[in-house]
């Protein structure tokens, strides 16, 4: 018996990329193509200092004091989330750097969501 084509080569190609692990089809790719643009779809964004990172369950914790305010109200310090795995667009903070920092916010809990946000508000520091 012969297989039916398939009507929708989407469902393939998906598939073959959640097995193909790790490597160019699974990397982050920024949707913005300018700071503009990143600072028009975030809706925080502060200057801060990062305290401390932690790392708890394939996320990285960033403690982060404010300095200043550029966009939507934020408290003085807060804890930032961002995923580790590098398809899910996380954002490598370290410890006592300063940077323009966007984040989005979900049930109380502020997160980097896509880092090339992060990235775009400091141009001299890549993830």
């Amino acid at each position: 018996m012969r297989r039916p084509a398939l009507k929708w080569p989407l469902p393939a190609a998906i598939a073959g990329m959640l097995v193909a692990g790790p490597g160019g089809a699974m990397a982050c790719q920024c949707p913005w193509a300018s700071r503009a643009i990143a600072v028009k779809e975030t809706s925080f964004i502060f200057r801060g200092r990062v305290l401390d990172v932690t790392e708890r369950a394939g996320e990285s914790i960033a403690s982060v004091q404010v300095l200043s305010r550029v966009k939507g109200a934020v408290p003085a310090a807060l804890e930032i989330s961002t995923s580790l795995a590098p398809m899910n667009c996380g954002f490598l903070f370290r410890g006592g750097e300063t940077l323009m920092i966007g984040v989005e916010r979900a049930n109380g809990v502020f997160y980097s969501g896509i880092g090339c946000a992060i990235a775009w508000l400091n141009p001299r520091r890549r993830h």
